[in-house]
């Protein structure tokens, strides 16, 4: 769901995910900061979700208009 679709799976589904499965998605939601981590935890699913579907469409378009200016 989350996979970027990059080369070296640089999205949700690499490696990570598949042994820490949605702890990698909250320390990323949590800032990589251990303290805000049960602040995350309190939010509802559909908050962190969203902000993590629209955080990959900003990545992805930002990716695309990169490989637009790189050729």
């Amino acid at each position: 769901m989350f996979n970027t679709g990059t080369e070296g799976g640089t999205g949700f589904e690499d490696g990570l995910t598949k042994k820490w499965g949605w702890y990698n998605a909250i320390y990323m939601l949590a800032n990589e900061n251990f303290l805000n981590v049960e602040q995350v935890v309190k939010k509802p699913a559909y908050e962190c979700l969203t902000f993590m579907s629209y955080k990959q469409d900003v990545n992805q378009k930002l990716e695309n208009e990169y490989r637009q200016h790189k050729v």
